[in-house]
Order: structure tokens, then C-alpha cells, then sequence
């Protein structure tokens, strides 16, 4: 089971970066779940297949089409979280598959090492990092909290 190691994660979890982290997450893992690729050929060429990541999402209309893959329901291919651990470093441990995990970890700005298939080990940035990274493969706005009003 792929576990996911975010570097910086020593303070307290924001729930804002947390739950809009793995909403955009889910929406790059279900895209890259179209880009048939081994985890093998993903590490070698990432550039290759970030290209492919991009085929047939419209230039317009981007939030609707992601919103519509965010919501469906890819049965066992879903992605799923096995384990959270909160300690030092933050540890999620995924359920899904590989290849387009992979992709998204890449998209995320991180890091994936590849020993063999069963000893895959993937490095995120921080959260915030992250959310900034998936907003800009996704080209998506790049927003943030919104102050409260008084």
C-alpha cells in the first residue's frame, strides 16, 4: 500500500489546506487514471505522460469538468485512504491505482522513488506547496482562504 510522507508537516494541520489539498489530489488522480502508463515508465519520462495528463480536459469551462470527475464513482479504482497518521511527518496511506497515483504525486511537485513495485516511496511538499502545484497542472485559479467579515 503506497504511503505518502508531507514533508514539513511538524505543526498542527490547517483543515482549509488539508480538505482542499485532497479534493485537487483526488481530481488529479482521477484524471491521470486516463493515462494508462507503469509506475516504471512515469519515474523514467514524467514529462511525457504530464503532456498525456492533459488530453481531453476542455481550455474552457476547466471547474466544471473537474468538479464532474471529482464526483464520479471509479468503483475500484477509486482512490481511498487506507491510514492517516499525524505524528512527524504527516503519513497517508493510499488505496488505488498505482500509475495514476504516481501522477499525482507528481503533479503535486513531489517526489517518487521507485526500488521495485513493492517498495515505492513517495515525498510530498507541504500541504500549501502541494495546493499551489495541483492549482497550476490542474490551471486552475490560484486561491486561498478568504478573510472572515466583520
Amino acid at each position: 500500500m503506497p504511503t505518502v510522507i508531507f514533508e514539513g508537516s511538524d505543526s498542527p494541520l490547517d483543515s482549509w489546506e488539508l480538505s482542499t489539498f485532497l479534493r485537487l489530489f483526488r481530481t488529479a488522480y482521477s484524471q491521470g487514471l486516463s493515462v494508462r502508463a507503469s509506475e516504471e515508465d512515469l519515474v523514467r519520462d514524467p514529462g511525457r505522460y504530464v503532456a498525456m495528463f492533459d488530453t481531453g480536459i476542455p481550455e474552457k469551462d476547466r471547474l466544471s469538468y473537474f468538479a464532474e470527475i471529482f464526483y464520479t464513482d471509479f468503483e475500484n479504482e477509486d482512490l481511498r485512504i487506507a491510514r492517516i497518521i499525524k505524528t512527524s511527518p504527516l503519513e497517508i496511506s493510499f488505496i488505488g491505482v498505482v500509475s495514476a497515483l504516481t501522477l499525482a504525486i507528481i503533479l503535486s511537485g513531489g517526489k517518487v522513488e521507485l526500488k521495485n513495485l513493492k517498495d515505492l516511496k513517495f515525498t510530498l511538499p507541504p500541504l500549501g506547496v502541494g495546493i499551489k502545484h495541483l492549482r497550476e497542472a490542474l490551471r486552475l485559479p490560484l486561491t486561498g482562504k478568504k478573510k472572515r467579515r466583520k
